[in-house]
């Protein structure tokens, strides 16, 4: 280093407008931060009834939610949108067929319940335009004992492209507050109808969960969309559950805490696979995030790289070190998947009953194993049952 030459004082007009411009960013978000707060804090009036969980048939209370499974997708789901295609047709005499299929994979999960609980809710976490029919989803649930709580929120980038409609007003100078607005309308009126042009028209079917992504690396567009779920959980005190894709946990949690969201609204998912990106098994990883006071869960569940029998082994370390209280457990399944999502023609009979009993997995087969492990049913029944009346309340 020529210390007679130091140009550490300088600064060039590039890193002027970069700097200025970070400012100005933070600067308003720092202004919707304030308006948001202010919002939260007028609609946390005493209603009389303390908080409730929202369930696409109307608010119940904590208490009825029994056993909880958080991380569930219902009747279908469907990427085309996300490739810019029509949506695949769920008619007639199908549409019945789908709504009987999922109603009889939420009474499976519910026969189970003797014993644990009088009754049963699934968390449905599909996202905005990616098969997100609030009207199936309601039919179905109509159909069920099972309580079932919808979600606004949009896809990342992870495994398909963002949709257009959340790119398009990202990209814009005031698209976070626009995306914001978008999830608080869902959560406090109604989830938008998915059969006309985007945001052309809303059911009054209301959201109990933000569900948001990341890639590996969070992206710049996952970045400003899950900075607007924040601001949304800020202004309503709806909880958020996070997708991970091999890593992106920890940076989603402080992200999220930075903005002011309370750790105990948000939910790192996806646990249980290189979850630092590099291990297969990272409990120092899992530990390091239940340090910030956020929700870790546990799904996925049965698939290749979440065999059933080590799920002990990643829960129990978290156990013994003090974290029953902030772990959660789903399967991160779905009846009907539309696998030729990519094509432009789209039929019917491309549709895949992925599972017939899709929620039935964790009672009869992982708490056993947890069992086995000397995990035992109260505390169990405290991640299962407990644990998600904490976060879904608000």
């Amino acid at each position: 280093m020529d210390a007679g030459n130091d140009h550490s004082s300088n600064i060039t007009r590039r890193d002027f407008v970069k700097t200025s411009s970070a400012l100005a960013v933070m600067a308003t978000l720092g202004e919707a931060l304030v308006e948001h707060s202010q919002v939260a804090l007028a609609q946390t009036s005493d209603n009389g009834e303390g908080p409730r969980v929202q369930t696409v048939l109307g608010p119940i209370s904590p208490e009825d939610l029994g056993v909880t499974l958080m991380h569930e997708h219902a009747p279908v789901i469907d990427w085309s949108e996300l490739y810019g295609h029509p949506i695949a047709p769920i008619e007639g005499a199908f549409r019945q067929q789908v709504i009987d299929q999922a109603a009889s994979g939420l009474q499976a999960f519910h026969n189970q319940l003797d014993g644990w609980a009088k009754s049963g809710t699934i968390v449905e976490v599909t996202p905005i335009r990616v098969g997100r029919y609030p009207d199936l989803i309601v039919d179905m649930a109509r159909k069920s004992p099972v309580h079932v709580v919808g979600c606004t929120g949009f896809w990342g980038e992870a495994l398909a492209p963002m949709h257009l409609w959340a790119a398009a007003m990202l990209v814009q100078p005031n698209g976070i507050e626009q995306v914001t607005q978008l999830y608080v309308k869902e959560i406090t009126e109604g989830m938008e109808d998915p059969y006309g042009e985007p945001g052309a028209g809303f059911t009054d079917v209301k959201a109990g969960i933000i569900k948001i992504a990341t890639s590996t690396y969070l992206t710049a567009l996952e970045r400003h969309a899950n900075t607007a779920a924040g601001l949304a959980c800020i202004e309503t005190g709806c909880p958020i559950s996070v997708h991970t894709t091999d890593g992106g946990g920890l940076e989603m949690a402080q992200l999220l805490l930075s903005l002011g969201v309370s750790p105990q609204k948000i939910i790192i998912g996806h646990q249980g696979y290189k979850d630092d990106r590099e291990n297969v098994r990272a409990t120092d990883y899992h530990k390091q995030l239940a340090d910030l006071g956020v929700w870790v869960q546990f799904d996925r569940i049965g698939y290749p790289n979440y065999p059933v029998e080590d799920r002990a082994e990643y829960i129990r370390p978290l156990l013994d070190a003090g974290y029953e209280d902030q772990l959660l457990l789903s399967h991160d399944t779905v009846p009907y998947f539309y696998r030729t999502f990519w094509q432009e023609e789209k039929r019917e009979s491309d549709w895949w009953l992925f599972k017939e009993d899709p929620w039935t997995l964790i009672l009869s087969e992982v708490v056993p194993k947890l069992n086995e492990a000397g995990i035992t049913k109260r505390v169990v029944s405290k991640i299962l049952i407990d644990n998600p009346k904490k976060v879904l309340a608000f």
